[in-house]
C-alpha cells in the first residue's frame, strides 16, 4: 500500500538528508555499489560524457516487455529525484524476492538516468558548463548530454518517459496548500493532440495522483500544459 512504502522508505532510505549536497562522484560510487552488491538483478553501463567529461550513466533492471524510462537533474540545481532514484533501487535490491517487487520485475524493464547533468549538479546551477539548457535542447541537440539521453530513448523506445524535476517550493495545489508533487502528461504538439502514449501517460498520473493523495491530501498539483 502507499502507506506501507511510505514506511520502508522512512525505514530503510540511503540517500543523503541534503540532496543539494549529492555529486557525480557519489552518485558514480553509489551505482557501482549497488550493482556490485546485485549484478544478477541491476546493469549499469555509461552512455555517454558531458561537457567536463563526467560520466552519465543508465542503469536498469527488470525483464518485463514494457519499458520505462526515469532521468533525474536534467537541471542541475533540482537534485530531489537523483536521491529518490538511488534509494528505489536500494528497496527494489533489498526486496527482490517479495511478490510486489517480482511483480514489477516481471512485468516492467525499468531505466534509471540518474544526475543527467553533472556539470551543472557541480556548480547547483539549472543550465550545463555550455550555459544550455539541456531541458530546451531536445530540436537542436547540442548539449552531449541531451544528445546521451536522445540516443538511450531511440535505442529504448519506452512506452513512458519520467522527466523528473524540482519545482519552486512557492507552488500551490488550490489556493492554500503546498503542491508535495506536480505531474503533467506532456503534448506533443499545439493542438495537445490525444495520442495512445500520452493517453497512457494521463493514465500514470491519475494512479500517481491516487496514491500520493492517501500520504498528502490535496496537494498534487498539475503543471501547466502550454505548448
Amino acid at each position: 500500500s502507499p502507506r506501507q512504502l511510505a514506511d520502508t522508505w522512512d525505514r530503510e532510505r540511503v540517500s543523503w538528508p541534503v540532496p543539494p549536497l549529492i555529486r557525480h562522484a557519489d552518485v558514480e560510487a553509489r551505482l557501482r555499489e549497488v550493482q556490485q552488491a546485485a549484478p544478477d538483478l541491476l546493469q549499469l553501463e555509461e552512455i555517454g560524457r558531458s561537457v567536463e567529461n563526467r560520466s552519465i550513466n543508465h542503469l536498469w533492471f527488470g525483464r518485463g516487455p514494457l519499458h520505462v524510462m526515469l532521468w533525474s537533474q536534467m537541471h542541475g540545481d533540482e537534485p530531489t529525484a537523483t536521491s529518490a532514484l538511488l534509494d528505489i533501487l536500494h528497496m527494489i535490491a533489498g526486496h527482490r524476492a517479495e511478490e510486489p517487487v517480482q511483480r514489477l520485475l516481471r512485468q516492467l524493464t525499468i531505466h534509471f538516468v540518474p544526475m543527467l547533468n553533472p556539470d551543472g549538479a557541480q556548480r547547483f546551477q539549472r543550465r550545463n558548463a555550455q550555459g544550455l539548457d539541456v531541458n530546451r535542447d531536445a530540436l537542436l541537440l547540442q548539449a552531449p548530454e541531451g544528445l546521451a539521453l536522445k540516443a538511450l530513448r531511440d535505442r529504448l523506445q519506452p512506452a513512458l518517459g519520467f522527466n523528473l524535476h524540482n519545482q519552486s517550493w512557492r507552488t500551490s495545489a488550490g489556493k492554500t496548500k503546498p503542491a508535495s508533487i506536480s505531474l503533467l502528461a506532456v503534448a506533443f504538439d499545439e493542438a495537445r493532440t490525444e495520442t495512445p502514449g500520452r493517453v497512457l501517460a494521463k493514465r500514470t498520473c491519475a494512479i500517481i495522483r491516487q496514491t500520493v493523495e492517501a500520504l498528502a491530501p490535496g496537494q498534487v498539483a498539475r503543471y501547466d500544459d502550454e505548448f
